[in-house]
């Protein structure tokens, strides 16, 4: 079957501008895509904008649903540096940019209400 995305309002993105800040991030462009053709499947593409980052850091994603129950949660995509793969934005290799992805099923007939990403320094 073919896929076939539909966007997602970001409105439905919760993030802490203030905290992304602290961290060095001075913004986010991001792209939500939904697969409704098989059991609902979200990708989430990103670019983090700044010019460096006070430390390494994880994006942590938690997925709700209309009651306000978590459905999922996780961490962005694994991407490789130099032979190791990680979880982790490399404060030594960030760049303005920066390209991070999620992606997450729910089941069949949950509607999400929302998604919260949180960027943390790693460690904390």
């Amino acid at each position: 079957m073919e896929k076939q995305y539909k966007r997602v309002d970001l409105k439905k993105i919760e993030r802490s501008i203030s905290k992304e800040k602290s961290l060095g991030i001075e913004d986010i462009t991001l792209y939500v895509l939904k697969d409704e053709s098989s059991e609902p499947f979200y990708k989430i593409y990103g670019e983090l904008h700044g010019k460096t980052l006070v430390s390494d850091i994880i994006i942590t994603y938690f997925v709700y649903d209309n009651d306000g129950d978590i459905i999922t949660k996780g961490e962005t995509n694994r991407y490789g540096v130099r032979g190791l793969v990680t979880h982790r934005i490399k404060k030594a290799i960030f760049y303005d940019g920066f390209p991070f992805s999620i992606y997450f099923f729910v089941p069949r007939g949950v509607e999400v209400s929302r998604i919260k990403l949180e960027i943390d320094e790693c460690g904390k």
